[in-house]
């Protein structure tokens, strides 16, 4: 409970309630955690789950609730209108509240606040969530002010929430310390009864507040949370109240406004989200232990990677359940003894499946403290580097064969005697040896005395006919390599001019020329390789540095000696949007990771106009709202690639035609296929604002590279757009002119 320090005051506004965000279901561990009070009921209202606060609130058990309808615990009258919520909560109508009485186990009845939050569509939830809140404090304050007068002043003094109680001429009667003091800080100004209250709401929240004023004075209890940005930025959020006072006659005479900030506990509930939201949506692995170092809570990652269930895992310890013959020993001593001293670490070690297969991991663990500084968990990030560990083998061992291969080639070419044979000044062969013979399949017999051009006439056009020429005419020694296409091999040459004519040694190089092409082919998967290391170098010591140290600059700003503090709103405000911004880089190292992951994905046939229809779906809205055109005409109507590659060329392309539309004309997109040079072209056009390319061409494809600014963007499209199409062998040119419009030709490679 928040003590009596002054509190920012809400705008009067709207009575509908925001809707809450419910936390994923991942983040279960979290919600137990949780001090309101929360349920998960099915579509019928039959309770499936509750946390401990709820247990508290009520005295209801957790054993004894499981299975049972959540209106056997109101009473009667509040039945209906728990009904009413669900149903109009499920039916879309979002985040639905109401007030209602609850008996807890002794039997008593206790003033609740009921907030519902539909998320039966997420698979490990498939319920709705319910957030209990506790109103038999202030209903208490409200009762008292009407049987007690003389503790009026003392209950509206100690109450953390401003109060107002008003004349229906809006004209102030009463008011408490908070209220003062807020007018003071805000207003700058003193309070005295008889002031207006419209005197200090926001004009553009008059006619709102005087709406949620008179419907009070009719007799309605008007209850709603609402956020309020103040002119220096800082926003907060408010528990406001509209409760009509009635005087003996019975009959409404005042109404009394309160105002309660909840800044804090909106941002617990927004932390929790993203928090959830990051556990759950996350490649890695999480998991959640207890102080000793048992499992509470894992996600789905590690479901997925480890083959276990959040049910088999819980109460084990990670070491006992997934720890194996390969483990490395030190590295299980280091760990434990970290976690007996309650201290985070980082280590690799070998893990084991359910089905006894090893994995490696990277294991980033973190000790959980409470305000008090004690320790109640560890939670541990954990990453599969399975696939790194595998690359680094299986590259120490193409490095291995290779060296294998080039020395056995050696061996093999330094034991073999070459082919050999002598031409005389007519260019007839005069001898061959039987390598020779071996070589060609040709018997000696059948080709002494012939002219090498009639015996091999394909050669006169290849090197062999102008090297052999240039030895004989300039009296030099003449080597070269050339591939003969009858005997379907290539051949080293060495050709020695003698009085009688010249005298040819010849080997074939087939195994040397496919090992080179196989060493070409590792150096240019290795260094495709280590371009991605570099980016994702790049991308961490230089996009990440900011968020962080922005982090580290706000956390000093913190002031928590005084929690109460102003600028702590702003920071945790800021901390907020660094943390952001940390997630959208993370989210572009991962759409990254994806596009490198899929460059191994089966080849089939994409149908063009069918995926091109399925993104003008989903960008229906931008379309309709942008007025925009399109015109398509695919003259050729499928490409062989990958289906995901041209669906988000497509995407990247059409949605960058909305982005940078012209504020000047109508949008028009002409979407055209059609052969060129053994490619599929793919021609996207816009009438958009068009770019500089001779002040951005060569930086156009770049990672975080945008040439617009006024327009939301983080410059990724172009550059995924580039890979994924340089990945299936084709390429991609811009022509542009800034203020006229773009072209982008996509040029995937034709299927032979």
């Amino acid at each position: 409970m928040k003590g009596p320090e002054p509190q920012h005051l809400h705008t009067p506004g709207d009575a509908s309630p925001e809707s809450h965000q419910l936390p994923p279901a991942t983040g279960m561990a979290l919600l137990a955690r949780c001090p309101a009070g929360i349920l998960i009921v099915d579509g019928q209202g039959g309770i499936a789950w509750q946390n401990k606060a709820f247990t508290r609130l009520t005295g209801h058990p957790a054993g004894a609730t499981p299975g049972k309808a959540f209106h056997e615990l109101l009473v009667p009258e509040d039945g209906p209108a728990w009904r009413s919520a669900l149903a109009a909560c499920l039916a879309g109508a979002g985040g639905e509240g109401l007030e209602a009485g609850l008996l807890t186990a002794g039997g008593a009845r206790r003033l609740v606040s009921l907030q519902l939050v539909d998320v039966t569509g997420d698979p490990a939830v498939r319920g709705v969530v319910l957030y209990v809140s506790d109103l038999g404090h202030w209903q208490r304050q409200l009762e008292e002010l009407h049987t007690s007068k003389t503790n009026t002043k003392v209950l509206l003094d100690t109450s953390p929430q401003a109060y107002f109680l008003l004349a229906p001429d809006y004209a102030i009667l009463k008011y408490n310390a908070v209220a003062a003091q807020y007018v003071r800080l805000v207003w700058k100004r003193e309070l005295s009864e008889g002031d207006s209250m419209l005197a200090l709401s926001n004009p553009s929240d008059l006619d709102r507040f005087r709406t949620n004023f008179s419907r009070a004075l009719a007799g309605e209890h008007i209850r709603f949370d609402r956020p309020i940005t103040y002119p220096d930025g800082l926003e907060l959020w408010f528990q406001v109240q509209y409760v009509p006072v009635y005087g003996e006659s019975g009959r409404v005479e005042a109404v009394a406004f309160t105002a309660f900030d909840i800044t804090e506990r909106k941002q617990n509930e927004q932390s929790l989200e993203k928090l959830s939201l990051v556990a759950r949506k996350t490649d890695n692995i999480v998991i959640i232990t207890d102080a000793a170092g048992s499992i509470e809570w894992v996600n789905e990652g590690f479901t997925r990677v480890t083959g276990y269930t959040l049910e088999e895992a819980r109460g084990c310890t990670p070491g006992s359940l997934l720890q194996g013959p390969q483990s490395d020993p030190a590295t299980i001593a280091h760990m434990r003894e970290r976690i007996a001293r309650g201290q985070g670490f980082q280590v690799e070690i070998i893990n084991y499946r359910k089905d006894g297969s090893p994995y490696w991991l990277y294991i980033s663990v973190s000790p959980i403290r409470d305000e008090a500084g004690a320790l109640t968990g560890f939670i541990a990030v954990q990453t599969d580097i399975s696939s790194r560990k595998g690359a680094e083998a299986e590259r120490l061992k193409l490095i291995a064969e290779l060296e294998e291969t080039t020395f056995r080639l050696r061996r093999i070419l330094d034991s073999i005697t070459d082919a050999y044979y002598t031409l005389d000044g007519e260019w007839r062969i005069t001898e061959v040896n039987q390598a020779f013979e071996a070589m060609t399949g040709l018997r000696r017999q059948d080709i002494l005395g012939r002219s090498i051009w009639d015996v091999f006439p394909e050669a006169r056009a290849l090197k062999f006919g102008p090297e052999f020429r240039r030895a004989v005419s300039d009296k030099v020694t003449a080597r070269f390599e050339e591939y003969f296409p009858p005997l379907d091999a290539w051949f080293e040459m060495s050709a020695y001019p003698f009085a009688g004519g010249l005298m040819v040694y010849s080997r074939p190089i087939n195994a040397r020329k496919q090992a080179e092409a196989e060493q070409t082919k590792l150096i240019g998967e290795l260094s495709a390789k280590n371009r991605d290391l570099e980016q994702f170098a790049f991308i961490t010591s230089h996009n990440l540095r900011a968020p962080v140290a922005n982090l580290l600059g706000l956390i000093d700003l913190y002031n928590g000696s005084d929690p109460g503090d102003p600028v702590n709103g702003v920071v945790i405000e800021q901390v907020g949007q660094a943390t952001q911004k940390l997630d959208e880089i993370i989210r572009d190292l991962n759409e990254l990771l994806s596009v490198r992951k899929q460059l191994h994905s089966p080849l089939e046939s994409v149908r063009f106009a069918e995926v091109f229809d399925s993104i003008r779906q989903s960008l229906h809205l931008q379309l309709h709202t942008a007025g925009a055109l399109l015109d398509t005409g695919f003259a050729v109507e499928s490409v062989h690639a990958v289906r995901s590659y041209v669906q988000s060329i497509l995407f990247n392309l059409l949605s960058n035609a909305l982005k940078y539309r012209s504020p000047d004309r109508i949008l028009r997109v002409q979407v055209q296929t059609r052969r060129e040079d053994g490619y599929v072209l793919l021609s996207v056009t816009d009438n958009g604002m068009g770019i500089d390319l001779e002040k951005h061409g060569p930086k156009l494809f770049g990672l975080y590279r945008r040439f617009h600014t006024h327009v939301e963007g983080k410059g990724l499209g172009l550059h995924l757009i580039k890979t994924q199409i340089e990945s299936l062998g084709g390429k991609v040119t811009v022509a542009s002119k800034a203020g006229e419009g773009t072209t982008f030709n996509i040029y995937f490679k034709a299927a032979p």
